[in-house]
């Protein structure tokens, strides 16, 4: 059975935050599966961002319009043209997604299985079955249950507020307040409680999503500081190295502020100067250079993020005295 446990061993967070090392294989297998969780991520940019790239300018065009329109409070343009320039970098867009997806699952589950198994493929860790595409499975749906409730939430906000403001504007304007701050909340506590499905459905051999919930019941708060330093700490860190990474490519360590479309130059015109670069041999060099910088970035991660996730499942396992079978 799956059931909450009040936990009895203590809180490692060593071993939580660290939790991609602790697997049988150690260092050598972390670093293994890293090296090739990059190579896969940098071989899926390499195919795919070029089938989007090109048209991504025209996307960026559009978008600034708009932002420009909407804060000079001037009529919006068109928005056809911007339509289609998204329908026009969609499919490249989409083989970009689900190649990071298949990848990042590969690596999700090859941690899973040598963490609780004991067990690697031959050659190199990263493969695609069963197991991976059940990875897939929780990621979805605990992705689904997450935007599912904010939007549950969201739609609660407003008819209140709705209801509030007929009373008093000052009393709708509280209550939408709170609101709002009680959705925030709910965007971290539904991941937390939900996070190790994955790891969850690895260990014992079948599909798992809400009952990940009860393997976090009474571990919220350890748990909530170990993805904290994991998951938000890991993000800063890599979005850090990718605006290095983009600064390499473009030679303007600013170009993705100067693209973000709230300034006051067209960003087409930046993206098309730094598209131009990198036709060049040296410039065609620093994008590949930035795209492995990216993925190996994003490849330590997401490991180090289902790290945690393998060790929440562990602790709960640990604390039941008797096999942890149905």
């Amino acid at each position: 059975m799956i059931e909450p446990r009040k936990p009895v061993a203590a809180f490692d967070f060593n071993a939580a935050a660290g939790g991609s090392f602790m697997t049988p294989g150690g260092k050598d297998f972390v670093i293994r599966l890293w090296f090739w969780m990059s190579a896969f991520l940098a071989l899926v940019f390499l195919v795919t961002i070029p089938m989007f790239i090109g048209g991504y300018g025209e996307v960026l065009e559009q978008s600034w319009l708009s932002n420009r329109a909407l804060l000079s409070g001037n009529e919006p343009p068109d928005p056809m043209p911007m339509f289609a320039a998204l329908g026009a970098i969609l499919p490249g867009m989409l083989a970009w997604m689900f190649g990071l997806w298949f990848v990042v699952a590969a690596g999700e589950t090859a941690l899973y299985r040598r963490y609780f198994h004991n067990a690697e493929a031959a050659k190199q860790p990263l493969r695609l079955g069963r197991a991976e595409f059940r990875t897939m499975l929780c990621q979805l749906g605990v992705w689904a249950l997450v935007y599912f409730a904010l939007f549950l939430g969201s739609m609660l906000i407003g008819i209140v507020g709705g209801v509030f403001g007929v009373i008093s504007p000052v009393l709708a304007a509280i209550v939408i307040l709170i609101g709002v701050l009680a959705v925030i909340a709910l965007f971290i506590a539904v991941p937390i409680r939900l996070a190790p499905a994955a790891a969850l459905s690895m260990q014992r051999d079948k599909t798992h999503v809400f009952a990940a919930s009860k393997v976090t019941k009474h571990r919220f708060w350890n748990l909530f500081v170990a993805y904290l330093v994991t998951y938000v700490g890991g993000y800063i860190a890599y979005y850090i190295i990718y605006m290095i990474s983009v600064g390499i490519a473009t030679g303007d360590m600013g170009f993705l502020m100067a693209v973000s479309g709230l300034g006051e130059d067209n960003p087409r015109v930046l993206f098309d100067a730094a598209a131009e670069r990198m036709k060049s041999p040296l410039g065609m060099f620093l994008g590949i250079l930035a795209m492995i910088i990216n993925a190996s970035a994003m490849a330590a991660w997401v490991l180090l993020v289902a790290g945690v996730n393998a060790y929440a499942v562990r602790w709960w396992t640990e604390d039941n005295p008797t096999p942890n079978f149905e």
